[in-house]
């Protein structure tokens, strides 16, 4: 029986962390990567975490955290029923717990067998879930989180690269003021300064997607903030460049999981 849903939803006490709880089987999330900090807690079966130099396989029991940029796929090769919950969490978030200032936590290993870390974070992202917001739960889930940063954390250290794209920084203000817009490969190498076959290598090496990837992420984050300020998935779809609602749907919930009016009446549901 195939089972693909989940349900994510935010705090309005704690700005920017998401909670997600979902359950698949032949669901399979494409490359993308996080903005935050994603501290996954595998409740039943597993799924493969592919990322560009290894994959690995999440059982039930473990967490998996994923740094910041990383981009990866999961899904789980023999469609059986996988159950986790997430907690995606921003790097301020992480700092301020941590006590490390204007240090970002990096963390080398990805996955973690730690039960009774698991256990604190289950029970964190359980009565998030059940009561919402209150004291005593940002106490569980800031402990929880700065146990995760104390035991398995280290300073996030910048490393210059020759072959990094220089140009980053100008064609990803592009791409991102144009997401309503379709924007061609030629341009985009135009901006960087580099010939067409050269700047889809370097864009692919420094972000870990292809440009017409990452703009499709981009248009799933604008239109999750668009639904969160109460704009309806028709005009979420228009705003972001997608061709009608069905195909904005599709990829939405191809991205994020859920469906667009489930993600906005969720979210809804949390902040009245």
């Amino acid at each position: 029986m195939r089972v693909d849903g989940g349900q994510l939803w935010y705090i309005p006490e704690l700005p920017e962390l998401e909670l997600l709880t979902g359950r698949y089987s032949q669901h399979v999330f494409p490359w993308h990567f996080h903005d935050t900090y994603c501290i996954s807690l595998q409740e039943q079966g597993s799924e493969e975490i592919v990322f560009a130099q290894q994959v690995l396989q999440v059982r039930s029991g473990m967490i998996l955290v994923i740094n910041p940029g990383e981009a990866h796929s999961n899904y789980n090769p023999a469609q059986l029923v996988w159950h986790y919950r997430s907690l995606y969490v921003p790097a301020t978030l992480l700092q301020a717990v941590a006590s490390w200032g204007n240090i970002k936590p990096h963390f080398p290993a990805k996955l973690l067998d730690d039960p009774l870390l698991f256990q604190l974070l289950l029970r964190a992202h359980q009565q998030l879930e059940l009561e919402g917001f209150s004291p005593q739960n940002q106490t569980l889930l800031e402990q929880g989180l700065a146990t995760l940063v104390r035991r398995y954390a280290q300073p996030a250290l910048r490393i210059n690269s020759p072959s990094t794209l220089t140009r980053l920084p100008e064609v990803l203000t592009l791409l991102e003021q144009q997401l309503s817009h379709k924007l061609s490969i030629t341009d985009l190498a135009a901006e960087a300064g580099l010939s067409r076959f050269h700047f889809m290598r370097m864009f692919a090496q420094a972000t870990g997607l292809t440009p017409m990837a990452y703009v499709t992420q981009q248009r799933i984050v604008l239109a999750k903030r668009l639904l969160q300020a109460g704009a309806t998935p028709v005009v979420a779809a228009l705003e972001t460049g997608f061709f009608d609602q069905s195909h904005f749907a599709r990829y939405f919930k191809k991205f994020v999981g859920t469906t667009p009016g489930n993600y906005q009446s969720h979210h809804r549901t949390i902040v009245q």
